[in-house]
């Protein structure tokens, strides 16, 4: 398979601009064929506007956008069969059921399927839907309605599916609900995930891109990226004391740049901060073992959160 038959989405310069307002500015994006791509950024950084770009509701003033290959803007009909889109506010009909309402998205923007009832039941399983299908969605709880929410972005057979912000509003038990079905859907689809629960991101996604001001400022793949910012790496042990020769021996070292202490439970939680990509860490358990007991060493990865605060300034 070759680099681009492994892309689901790839956007080539794409601009949007308003009077007055550049809200995309030659932004480039690749998606992977079967990935969970978070798409992250303050408000008003061009999110949203990307992913109704990608979902054919708004053109772009420039660039190229490819879905599986193809040309978005020159098979509007192929890409709406392909892409499913569930916008910050779903456009659900309160006043019809559950099923009736799937039926009625699948009927008005059907794919090419050999067994639609078929698919719509199977959707309305993966979703989780089952024991509602009848109820009236106005009597539905917020994690039901984002429920079918997500299953009328599925009913018609996408094989993309574009969420923008899923668990907003949500509560915890409905936030881990969403996580699931976005694991379980990932079997099947390509996943392009908007959202400011940076910590839902880092628990779904394989790949992130971070947005601001209507420019990619980082993308690739989360690992990937976040090793790119551990300059500044943050090793924690956890040992028994902290003596003055430990930490004479500590303040010594050019590659420290710091160091912090927590009292636990008659123990001593130390983070030592380095500035370096060098690893350091034969070099201070040496040290913590020979100047302390060492219960337990480990190196800290810089969290999804702190990238996004370093990265958008």
């Amino acid at each position: 398979m070759d680099a681009q038959s492994e892309l689901a989405l790839d956007l080539r310069g794409v601009k949007k601009s308003y009077p007055g307002v550049m809200a995309l500015d030659g932004i480039d994006l690749k998606v992977k064929v079967g990935s969970v791509h978070g798409f992250i950024g303050p408000n008003g950084a061009g999110k949203s506007t990307t992913m109704k770009i990608i979902a054919g509701l708004i053109p772009p003033s420039e660039g190229e956008i490819l879905v599986n290959g193809k040309d978005a803007l020159k098979n509007p009909e192929y890409i709406s069969s392909t892409i499913g889109l569930l916008p910050e506010t779903p456009p659900l009909y309160l006043n019809m059921r559950v099923k009736e309402y799937l039926e009625f998205c699948q009927s008005i923007n059907m794919a090419d399927l050999d067994f639609p009832q078929e698919h719509l039941q199977k959707m309305i399983k993966r979703c989780g839907l089952l024991e509602v299908k009848d109820r009236l969605i106005s009597n539905l709880s917020r994690g039901y309605k984002q429920r079918v929410a997500m299953a009328q972005a599925l009913v018609y057979g996408a094989k993309i599916i574009i969420l923008d912000e899923p668990t907003v509003g949500l509560d915890p038990n409905a936030i881990s609900e969403v996580r699931d079905l976005i694991r379980e859907l990932r079997k099947d689809h390509t996943i392009l995930l908007s959202s400011h629960q940076l910590y839902e991101v880092a628990k779904v996604c394989d790949e992130v891109t971070i947005i601001d001001k209507g420019k990619i400022i980082k993308s690739g793949n989360l690992l990937d990226v976040q090793s790119e910012f551990n300059a500044f790496k943050t090793y924690e042990a956890i040992i028994s004391t902290l003596s003055d020769s430990l930490k004479t021996h500590l303040l010594s070292k050019d590659f420290i740049q710091g160091f912090d202490t927590f009292d636990q439970e008659g123990e001593v939680m130390l983070r030592v901060h380095v500035s370096s990509h060098e690893d350091y860490r034969a070099t201070l358990t040496e040290l913590l073992t020979k100047e302390s007991r060492l219960f337990q060493f480990v190196e800290k990865t810089m969290e999804l959160e702190e990238i996004f605060k370093e990265v958008v300034k």
